[in-house]
């Protein structure tokens, strides 16, 4: 089933959404060759059992290059 909100992208209510469905970006976690998410990460998170806003050591990293990967194009 296909659903359309009108959300901001990164908003919190658009996390709020995409939390109970699978989605695209879970695709590799939950087939089992995502490099940076194992598929029990990915069903801890998809339960409630990881705190939201819970990152990896990659997701950090990108947060934290971020702005220079900006300030440098």
């Amino acid at each position: 089933m296909i659903e359309c909100h009108e959300v901001i992208p990164g908003s919190p209510r658009w996390h709020a959404l995409r939390l109970p469905v699978l989605t695209a970006s879970d695709i590799g976690a939950a087939a089992g060759v995502d490099k940076h998410k194992t598929p029990l990460a990915l069903s801890a998170e998809k339960t409630g059992l990881l705190p939201p806003g819970f990152e990896n050591k990659m997701m950090r990293r990108g947060r934290w290059f971020e702005a220079a990967g900006i300030n440098a194009i």
